[in-house]
């Protein structure tokens, strides 16, 4: 898919690849496809949801139906945290 880079979800392309790598294996859907040891949702996907929900873009089309009421984790790490900072201010002054 081409997306315009200055779109809302070209602004956060990497967040959107981030979130739909760490979906789950429709066979096991409770645990993240790439980090294994960690059950999903896990937290880069959080990262990556909050990142898509900062440029006030909707996740339900990028995520399953059937996973949309699974709850999402709450803590970030430190480095975690500041990305999403990053990528928020980015989104709030259009750059």
């Amino acid at each position: 898919m081409i997306v315009d880079s200055d779109s809302p979800l070209g602004k956060v392309a990497s967040g959107v690849c981030d979130l739909t790598a760490h979906l789950p294996d429709p066979d096991v859907t409770f645990l993240c496809s790439i980090c294994f040891s960690q059950q999903w949702p896990c937290e880069r996907f959080d990262v990556a949801a909050r990142e898509v929900l900062a440029a006030r873009l909707s996740l339900a089309a990028l995520i399953p139906a059937e996973l949309h009421h699974r709850p999402w984790p709450q803590v970030l790490s430190g480095r975690d945290q500041a990305r999403l900072e990053k990528v928020i201010h980015r989104v709030q002054i259009g750059t």
